[in-house]
C-alpha cells in the first residue's frame, strides 16, 4: 500500500477556526450596520423637523412682511396656541382681514401642528397645516407704534432619537420690520 503524503483539503481544526473568524467578522458588520441605521434614522428625523420648522417660519415671515400695521387680538408674547391678528387690506380690495396662526392637535404642553387660516370680507380660507411637532409659537411686537415683530418657533422630533434617547429640539427666531 502506498502512503499518501500529499494531503489536499482542510483539517477539522482549520475549518472551525475559519468559521469562528467569519462569525466575528459578520458580528462586527451587523453591529456597524445597526449603528449606521440608528444614526441615519436619527438624522433623518432632525432634518425633517428642521425643514418643516423653516418652511413654517418662511411662510409666517412672508405673511408679516407685507403688513403696514398689525393688531394682535390674543396670544402675544406667550406660547399660547392661538394667535390672531388683523390687517387692513382695503387698498387691495380685501378690507380688514383676520389672520390666525394656531397650534392644534396638541396634548396640553405637547407638540402640535402649526396651522394658518385667514378671513377677509371677500375671501375666506380654511385652516392649512404649516408644520407638525411645534411646541411653541410666539409673536412679540417691538416699539410704540409697532415697527418690528419678533417671531419664535420651537419644534421637536416626533420620537426620541435612537442614538441619544432624547427628543431633538430646534428653535427658530426671526424679526420682521413693518412697512411704513
Amino acid at each position: 500500500m502506498k502512503k499518501v503524503s500529499d494531503n489536499k483539503g482542510f483539517t477539522l481544526i482549520e475549518l472551525l477556526i475559519s468559521m469562528a473568524l467569519l462569525g466575528l467578522v459578520l458580528a462586527a458588520l451587523t453591529s456597524l450596520f445597526a449603528s449606521t441605521n440608528r444614526s441615519y434614522s436619527s438624522q433623518n428625523m432632525v432634518v425633517t423637523m428642521q425643514g418643516n420648522a423653516r418652511a413654517a417660519m418662511d411662510f409666517v415671515t412672508r405673511t408679516m412682511k407685507g403688513l403696514k400695521s398689525i393688531t394682535i387680538l390674543n396670544g402675544e408674547g406667550t406660547s399660547d396656541s392661538d394667535i390672531t391678528f388683523t390687517t387692513d387690506e382695503t387698498a387691495f380690495g380685501g378690507g380688514v382681514c383676520t389672520h390666525r396662526f394656531s397650534r392644534y392637535d396638541s396634548q396640553s404642553d405637547g407638540p402640535g401642528t402649526l396651522g394658518y387660516s385667514y378671513g377677509c370680507p371677500t375671501i375666506t380660507g380654511n385652516r392649512q397645516p404649516l408644520a407638525p411637532n411645534i411646541t411653541r409659537f410666539t409673536l412679540q411686537r417691538i416699539g410704540t407704534p409697532t415697527t418690528r415683530i419678533n417671531i419664535t418657533i420651537t419644534a421637536e422630533t416626533p420620537h426620541p432619537r435612537p442614538d441619544t434617547g432624547t427628543k431633538g429640539t430646534f428653535i427658530l427666531t426671526s424679526s420682521v420690520d413693518l412697512r411704513n
